[in-house]
C-alpha cells in the first residue's frame, strides 16, 4: 500500500496545472444528451454521447450484440467502457489508481460476478492495445483537458453528485438510499471559473446539463469504490 501511494504521489508531480495557463474562464462542450434505460447502464449512456453520429446509429442498432461480445451482463466497469471506446475508434486515455479489482471490494456479490470477466480484460488490455494508466488526476487537469481537447466520462459516487440546475442531490430514482456507494458514471462537459462549477451530463436525469462546484465533483469522484476512475476523450 505504501508503495502505491508513492507512485501516485510520484506521477501527480506537474498535475497541478496554473489557472493563467487555462486559456477559457468558462467552456461548455456541446454533446448530444443520452438518458440510460437500466439502473446499470450508465457507462454504455456516456459512451454513447461521445460517438459521432454514424457510429452512434450503428451502436443502438447493435447494441444487445455488442454487450453479448463484450460479457458486458448487468454492470459496467470503466474496463469495459475502454474497450467499447476502443472497438468504435475513439481516442482516449485511461486514468486509474486500481489495476483489477481491489480485494476490499469483494464483499459486493457483483464484484466477485464480474471478477473473471474484468480480470481477463485487464491482462489482455496492452494487448488490445488500451493502455492503463495508473494515476490520481488533479481537478485542474481535468479542467485544462476540457479547455484544450475533449469531454471526460468520469466515474462517481451518485449519492455525492449534486445539481444546481436541478436544486437537489442527484439519486438514482431506481434506488436505494441507505448504501454509502453507488457507482455511476457522468460526461464532464465544461467549466467555469467564475461561478467555480463543472458542467456535466447526467445518464440519469433529462436535464440536459448539470452543475455542480468543483469541490463537490472531487468528493464524488474520490469516493471510495471509484477507484478514481477517469477516462479523457480526444
Amino acid at each position: 500500500m505504501k508503495a502505491m501511494q508513492q507512485i501516485l504521489s510520484e506521477e501527480n508531480e506537474g498535475d497541478n496545472i496554473k489557472y493563467s495557463t487555462v486559456p477559457f474562464h468558462s467552456v461548455n462542450i456541446p454533446l448530444r444528451h443520452t438518458i440510460q434505460q437500466n439502473n446499470w447502464d450508465c457507462g454504455l449512456s456516456c459512451v454513447a454521447m461521445v460517438l459521432s453520429e454514424k457510429k452512434l446509429r450503428y451502436f443502438n442498432k447493435n447494441k444487445d450484440n455488442i454487450i453479448s461480445e463484450e460479457e458486458i451482463g448487468f454492470s459496467t466497469w470503466t474496463i469495459d467502457l475502454a474497450y467499447l471506446l476502443k472497438k468504435f475508434d475513439v481516442k482516449f486515455k485511461y486514468y486509474t489508481s486500481t489495476l483489477g479489482i481491489c480485494p476490499i471490494y469483494y464483499q459486493h456479490r457483483y464484484y466477485t460476478t464480474d471478477e473473471n470477466r474484468v480480470k481477463k480484460k485487464f491482462e489482455n488490455a496492452r494487448r488490445n492495445e488500451i493502455m492503463i494508466h495508473m494515476k490520481i488526476l488533479h481537478i485542474y487537469t481535468l479542467i485544462h483537458h476540457l479547455s484544450d481537447w475533449g469531454p471526460i466520462i468520469i466515474l462517481t459516487n451518485a449519492n455525492l453528485l449534486t445539481c444546481d440546475v436541478c436544486n437537489k442531490k442527484e439519486k438514482e430514482s431506481n434506488s436505494s438510499l441507505t448504501v454509502s456507494y453507488q457507482g455511476h458514471y457522468i460526461v464532464l462537459t465544461g467549466y467555469s471559473f467564475l461561478t467555480n462549477h463543472i458542467f456535466y451530463k447526467n445518464p440519469s436525469r433529462k436535464h440536459n446539463i448539470c452543475r455542480m462546484p468543483f469541490i463537490q465533483l472531487d468528493k464524488a469522484r474520490h469516493s471510495f469504490g471509484t477507484d478514481d476512475d477517469v477516462i479523457l476523450i480526444y
